[in-house]
């Protein structure tokens, strides 16, 4: 099984998730509040990703 570092990340650091997805701040933002949307499906690229991998990232919300 391929496994992915983001993955391991806990669930207590996400700032907002879903089935699909999840989101957490940048370590080493380049902006301030900058944020990674990751799929919890494990793709080589997002053009890899299903388009329900897709959506489920862009209804990943902060607060929600």
């Amino acid at each position: 099984m391929v496994m992915s570092v983001f993955l391991k990340i806990p669930a207590e650091h996400h700032v907002a998730s879903n089935a699909l997805a999840f989101a957490v701040r940048d370590a080493f933002p380049v902006t301030e509040g900058h944020t990674l949307i990751i799929t919890r499906r494990v793709v080589p690229t997002w053009f890899d990703a299903t388009a329900g991998n897709g959506r489920g990232c862009c209804r990943t919300r902060l607060g929600s």
